[in-house]
C-alpha cells in the first residue's frame, strides 16, 4: 500500500533517510471491472477502474498495468511512468471526447504526455484525432512500442516535443493525417508498419527557426514498412511518404532499410534543405502520381483534390540546398523519377539499383555525382537537361556492355558525362537493395497482439529421463514430453506451430557446442522434418541417430516453433553419447 497518512509518511521518510539512494517503485493495477473509490490501485486483486485514477495515485517511476478490456478516457500523463497493456490485441484505450471531423481543434489527445521518461506499450488506441501527443518541450525520453492505431487521425504528434523518442514495433492503419509528426531531436523510429495514411507516414520537421526550440541534430528511421501512404496530401508543397523538412542542422540523420511501396507522391521527400542526411538500403517501388488538395486543407476537413500533381518519385528534393548521400537503395517501378534532384543540391548516389522508372535520375544540379549504380529499364536513364553544367554519371551499369545510349542500354540527355561505364553489374562491395530492407519486424501484426504464451516442457520420458544414454550403433531414440502453457497441457489443437527439435554436439575438446540439428532431418530418418508430433497426451520426436557418427555428447532440447505464439522455459533436455 502507498503511504497516505502523516504517521506513515514520517516512517517512510525515515526509511528513505536511512537507505539513501534507494528507489522504490510500485505496480498499480487497472481493470474495466475495477473500482476507483478509496483505491490506491496497488493490489492486483482489487484494481482501479480508470487509468487516470491510477496515475493520480502513482509516483514517478511506477508501473501502471492495464488488464484486458476497453478503457474509454482521455489520459493526461503528468508523471514519469510505465503504462503497460496486456497486448495491443486485448487492451484498448478509446477516445472519450467524441471527436468528429472537421472539428478536430476541439478534441483532446487520448494520451497527453507532459513529462519526461514515459513508456507506453502493449495496447491499442481508437480515436479520430491523435493517439499519443507530446504537449511540452520537456518530454524527453519518450518510448512507445507494441501499440496499434487503426482508422484514427494520427498516431503520434510531437509538434512540441523533447529529445530522445523511441518509437518501435507499432502499427497504424488508415490515419487521416500523418502517422507521425515529430519536431524533437534524436528520434529513433524503427520496425513499425504503417498502411494507408492520408498524408505522410513520417513527417520529421525541424521547427527551430520558427519557434526558437532545439534543432533536430540526429535521427534514425530504420526498418519500417510503409504501404499505400499519402492518399490525399494537403497543399502544393511536395512532401513524401517519409518527409524530412528543414533538416539543415543535422550532424547525423539516417534513413535506412525501410520498405516503401505502392504509395502516392514521393517515397522519401527532402524539403527546404538538409545537411548530413544518409538514405541507405531502402526499397522504394510502385509510387504513383497524386493530386493534392488546394489551399492546404486536409481531405478529412473538406479539402478537395484539385491542386497540384505530386509526381510518384522514389526520392524527391524540393527547396533549399540539401547535402545528401544516397546509397544501396532499390528504386524501381515508380511513375516519376527514381531520384529527382533540384538545383543547388549536393547529392552523391552510389551502389543503387534504379530500374523501371519513368526516368532513372533527374537532376537540375551539375554537382550531382552518380557512380557504380545499376541504371536499367527506365524511360530515360539520366536527365540533366536543366543542370546548367555537366553531371558526373560515370562508372554505372546501363544494361549492356557498350554503355549508355547504345543497344538496349538506358539513354542519357545533354549535360551528362557517361563516357566511362561498367561492362557488368557493379561488383562487391556494392550491396544493392539493403539487407532485409523494410521487413518491418516481421510484417503487420507480428508484434501486435497478446503476448506469447509462457510454456514449460515436462519430460523427457524414459530412457532420456536419467543420465546420458549411450549409443553404440544406429538407434531410434523416442523424445516424449508434455508442453504446459500457463498451467494447462497443450495439444496440437491449441497452438499453430508445433515445437521443434534442436540438437547440439560437444566433442569434449574444450570448444563450444555446435548446432547439428540438420544432420537428423533427411526424409526417412525417424521423424521427418524438425517438428514434434502430438500423440495421446504428449509431444514426440523419434530421432534416428544414424547420421550422428562423431564421438561425443549430443544434447536434445524442445524449442518453440514460433516465439511470437509461445515460449518454452524451462525446456526439456535429453542427452545421448556416441562412444
Amino acid at each position: 500500500m502507498k503511504a497516505k497518512s502523516g504517521t506513515t509518511v514520517m516512517i517512510g521518510l525515515l526509511a528513505l533517510t536511512l537507505c539513501a539512494g534507494t528507489v522504490w517503485a510500485d505496480t498499480l493495477f487497472v481493470a474495466p471491472t475495477g473500482s476507483d473509490a478509496g483505491n490506491d490501485c496497488t493490489v492486483a486483486g482489487s484494481p482501479c477502474a480508470t487509468i487516470a485514477h491510477a496515475i493520480s495515485e502513482a509516483f514517478a517511476g511506477d508501473r501502471v498495468e492495464l488488464a484486458a478490456g476497453t478503457y474509454t478516457e482521455n489520459v493526461v500523463v503528468d508523471k514519469s511512468l510505465e503504462i503497460a497493456g496486456a497486448g495491443c490485441g486485448v487492451t484498448t484505450v478509446a477516445d472519450a471526447a467524441g471527436c468528429t471531423a472537421p472539428d478536430f481543434q476541439f478534441c483532446a489527445l487520448v494520451f497527453e504526455i507532459e513529462v519526461a521518461n514515459v513508456t507506453i506499450h502493449d495496447l491499442a488506441v481508437t480515436t479520430n484525432f491523435i493517439a499519443f501527443g507530446s504537449s511540452t518541450l520537456v518530454t524527453d525520453n519518450l518510448e512507445i512500442y507494441n501499440t496499434d492505431m487503426s482508422g484514427g487521425g494520427q498516431s503520434l504528434d510531437g509538434y512540441l516535443a523533447g529529445s530522445g523518442l523511441l518509437y518501435h514495433d507499432n502499427t497504424a492503419t488508415g490515419s487521416t493525417f500523418n502517422d507521425i509528426f515529430w519536431a524533437g531531436d534524436d528520434p529513433e523510429i524503427n520496425d513499425n508498419v504503417f498502411t494507408g495514411s492520408a498524408q505522410s507516414s513520417l513527417l520529421l520537421w525541424d521547427l527551430s527557426p520558427d519557434f526558437g526550440i532545439a534543432p533536430i541534430l540526429t535521427a534514425n528511421v530504420h526498418h519500417n514498412t510503409i504501404t499505400g501512404a499519402m492518399t490525399c496530401p494537403a497543399g502544393s508543397t511536395d512532401f513524401g511518404n517519409i518527409s524530412l523538412v528543414g533538416i539543415v542542422n543535422a550532424t547525423g540523420f539516417n534513413v535506412d532499410d525501410n520498405l516503401i511501396t505502392n504509395g502516392f507522391g514521393a517515397g522519401i521527400g527532402v524539403r527546404f534543405g538538409g545537411a548530413n542526411i544518409s538514405i541507405t538500403g531502402n526499397v522504394i517501388s510502385g509510387q504513383t502520381d497524386v493530386v493534392a488538395t488546394s489551399l492546404g486543407i486536409p481531405c478529412i476537413k473538406g479539402g478537395v483534390q484539385d491542386g497540384a500533381t505530386q509526381p510518384g518519385h522514389g526520392i524527391d528534393f524540393n527547396g533549399g540546398s540539401p547535402v545528401v548521400t544516397i546509397s544501396q537503395n532499390t528504386l524501381s517501378g515508380n511513375s516519376g523519377s527514381g531520384a529527382d534532384i533540384i538545383a543547388g543540391a549536393t547529392v552523391t548516389m552510389t551502389c543503387n539499383s534504379i530500374t523501371g522508372n519513368l526516368v532513372g535520375i533527374t537532376s537540375a544540379a551539375s554537382s550531382t555525382i552518380a557512380n557504380n549504380n545499376t541504371i536499367t529499364g527506365n524511360g530515360t536513364g539520366v536527365d540533366a537537361t536543366a543542370a546548367g553544367g555537366t553531371m558526373d554519371a560515370t562508372s554505372n551499369w546501363w544494361g549492356c556492355a557498350t554503355g549508355a545510349g547504345t543497344g538496349v542500354c538506358d539513354t542519357v540527355t545533354a549535360n551528362v558525362d557517361a563516357s566511362s561505364f561498367l561492362a557488368a553489374v557493379p561488383a562487391a562491395p556494392c550491396s544493392i537493395g539493403g539487407a532485409g530492407a523494410g521487413a518491418g519486424a516481421g510484417g503487420a501484426g507480428a508484434f501486435c497482439g497478446p503476448p506469447p504464451l509462457a510454456c514449460s516442457c515436462v519430460g523427457f520420458d524414459a530412457p532420456l529421463d536419467g543420465g546420458p544414454v549411450k549409443v553404440k550403433k544406429n538407434r531410434v531414440l523416442p523424445f516424449k514430453a508434455q508442453l504446459i502453457c500457463e498451467g494447462n497441457p497443450v495439444t496440437d489443437a491449441d497452438i499453430a506451430a508445433p515445437p521443434v527439435i534442436q540438437v547440439s554436439f560437444d566433442s569434449g575438446g574444450g570448444g563450444e557446442a555446435v548446432d547439428v540439428t540438420g544432420d537428423a532431418l533427411p526424409a526417412g530418418q525417424g521423424t521427418d522434418g524438425n517438428q514434434f508430433s502430438f500423440s495421446g497426451s504428449k509431444w514426440q520426436f523419434n530421432l534416428k541417430t544414424k547420421n550422428y557418427s562423431s564421438s561425443g555428447t549430443y544434447t536434445v532440447t524442445m524449442v518453440s516453433g514460433d516465439a511470437s505464439e509461445y515460449t518454452i522455459d524451462p525446456t526439456c533436455a535429453g542427452v545421448f553419447v556416441i562412444e
